[in-house]
């Protein structure tokens, strides 16, 4: 009987605890629905006029409804370059997507790589030399290395240029990790039967391996390129004339032309449509790619 008290006991407390947990995940929750409906009645309000967003910004549903900001948003949103020149919503929104994809795409592809190479390849002593370093490595504190960055970075000539992409050609953290973790206990049943019928170590990794890893890759690459999207901070220290709309927008705020809020919180919905797209095309999928691996039977 007391053995049994204790663990409806501690039944009762797990019940009470997840309880906590979920109501404050609810209000969390509800917080950060309150601000994005706010932020989008904000969008289609004036901003002049006895009913606009300067005369009544404690109101959170507007009295006329104006989806012309929408529109503004394209023709007035712009960001001055550091030669004097503007750049309009078109031309951020370019700079978006061959950064966002070009970033995420090299990331993958050398991570991925790296992680091939020491997951499969393991009977080498270098490989194990390899993994010891990046675990090195992510133990390394990474505050006030900012500013020596920047000093190779300018030194390679990569400052304010495309070419900067090539940074992004690095391996290590988590989504090293992971990859390497779901390539080592990816069967090897595949690799040695093709091995037997005399195909070569690419026609291996390219035919055969990578199709069975596109889940892990695919997951990265979403979340890779949300995070390069939504990236501002970047192109404003490395890459000033080539402007994101994450930064694009930022500048926008601070300059001589800003529009008021409505108009930049059209735009900021605007900016976020691919992502937020991206993201309910694939969110099952991502938590489905994350459990999937190797071969079954």
């Amino acid at each position: 009987d007391a053995q049994e008290s204790r663990g409806l006991g501690d039944v009762y407390k797990r019940q009470v605890f997840t309880h906590i947990v979920a109501a404050i995940l609810l209000i969390w929750a509800l917080s950060l629905l309150f601000m994005i409906v706010w932020g989008l009645m904000v969008s289609v309000t004036e901003f002049r006029g006895e009913n606009g967003y300067a005369n009544n910004k404690r109101s959170i549903f507007p009295k006329d409804f104006n989806f012309g900001n929408y529109i503004d948003a394209f023709r007035k949103v712009n960001a001055e370059l550091p030669n004097g020149e503007q750049i309009g919503y078109f031309g951020m929104m370019w700079n978006s997507i061959w950064y966002s994809v070009g970033s995420t795409f090299l990331g993958v592809a050398v991570n991925f790589l790296l992680a091939y190479a020491v997951a499969r390849f393991n009977h080498y002593k270098f490989t194990k030399a390899i993994y010891a370093f990046i675990l090195l490595q992510m133990m390394m504190p990474l505050y006030g290395t900012g500013a020596a960055g920047y000093r190779i970075i300018e030194g390679l000539g990569l400052i304010d240029s495309p070419f900067f992409l090539l940074t992004k050609m690095t391996a290590g953290g988590m989504q090293f990790l992971i990859t390497h973790s779901y390539l080592v206990n990816m069967s090897k049943t595949y690799d040695e039967a093709a091995r037997m019928d005399g195909a070569r170590a690419w026609d291996i990794l390219v035919k055969i391996n990578l199709p069975m890893a596109m889940p892990i890759v695919v997951v990265y690459f979403i979340v890779g390129f949300i995070g390069n999207w939504n990236d501002y901070s970047t192109m404003l220290v490395y890459m000033e004339s080539y402007p994101t709309l994450s930064s694009g927008l930022y500048l926008f705020e601070a300059s001589r032309t800003y529009a008021g809020p409505p108009v930049y919180f059209a735009a900021i919905f605007i900016s976020a449509i691919p992502a937020v797209t991206l993201f309910l095309i694939f969110n099952k999928s991502l938590v489905q790619n994350l459990t999937i691996g190797g071969l079954k039977g």
